[in-house]
């Protein structure tokens, strides 16, 4: 097995790449917080509307490409 110093490994430097997307921009680091159970609950509200992550999740959200409807009753 070839070793590599810390950063040389040739998988390392794909991965720091930029990589096409879906939306023709590169995508950036952001910071979300949320409860544990509302974190849970995105896995199945994901799987059901096709998206293929969370991060999926909102771009279509905020593109419109899906919509969301406040029920009553909630804040």
């Amino acid at each position: 097995m070839m070793q590599y110093s810390r950063g040389e490994n040739p998988n390392s430097q794909e991965q720091l790449r930029p990589r096409q997307t879906d939306w023709g921009e590169p995508k950036k680091k952001r910071n979300l917080t949320v409860t544990d159970t509302g974190w849970n609950g995105m896995d199945g509200v994901v799987s059901a509307l096709g998206c293929r992550s969370v991060s999926d999740f909102i771009e279509m959200v905020s593109r419109g490409r899906i919509s969301c409807k406040v029920a009553r009753g909630t804040k």
